[in-house]
């Protein structure tokens, strides 16, 4: 199911009268951040990975790598960093019973989307990519006023940067096939509310679309 077959059936009357759901689109300068695309949530290694739908999240987020690598688009990985004790875990690691110690190796990116020189790998405490990092402002710097988030998990992650990139005035791009959930109904009440609230949720061929149009002025 997607994002616009799971809408034909909600009841969103509330949503459309207050006008919820404006387009914002893209603005003069873009950047890509992706989530927590690290083994520790992308390896079945792992037991905190995510479903079955992570090979085509794997898959679109490389297509839109190379877009963004072609088109020299700035990119951040914000990725959930080594934490061995209780102390670093918080209450992550009460809340969640699959946090055991994250190893080095568990915060690395997977192989199919390995930075390259230039990208810039922000260790993030909590979920937010925003939240106690740098991110704000190296894009500040970089005279970025849109990002593209995509990642896992779409609830949780994902959504965090998400409302925290639009509370400070970023245009924010979702592209529906660049993100990732355990379960489906969490992904797309998650993607509705986004879309609704706080960014444009897009297909990953409509933001294509956008890039060419917008960072080859």
């Amino acid at each position: 199911m997607n994002l616009k077959d799971f809408m034909k059936d909600l009841d969103a009357q509330g949503y459309k009268a207050s006008g919820h759901g404006q387009r914002l689109g893209f603005g003069k300068k873009t950047a890509l951040i992706i989530v927590d695309m690290i083994k520790l949530y992308a390896d079945p290694e792992f037991s905190l990975a995510q479903g079955k739908n992570m090979e085509n999240v794997i898959d679109s987020n490389q297509k839109l790598l190379q877009v963004a690598r072609d088109l020299n688009i700035p990119v951040f990985f914000a990725n959930a960093g080594p934490r061995s004790t209780a102390v670093e875990k918080g209450l992550w690691g009460e809340k969640v019973g699959g946090a055991k110690g994250v190893s080095i190796e568990a915060s690395q990116v997977i192989k199919q989307l390995a930075p390259v020189e230039g990208e810039i790998i922000v260790t993030k405490p909590k979920a937010s990519g925003f939240f106690c990092t740098d991110l704000s402002g190296m894009l500040q710097y970089l005279g970025v006023d849109t990002i593209i988030v995509t990642g896992v998990t779409t609830s949780g992650c994902v959504r965090a940067t998400v409302v925290d990139g639009f509370s400070q005035n970023f245009r924010v791009i979702i592209p529906e096939e660049c993100v990732g959930d355990r379960i489906e109904i969490s992904h797309l009440n998650s993607l509705y509310d986004m879309n609704m609230k706080y960014g444009d949720v897009m297909s990953l061929e409509e933001v294509f679309e956008n890039l060419k149009i917008n960072e080859r002025k």
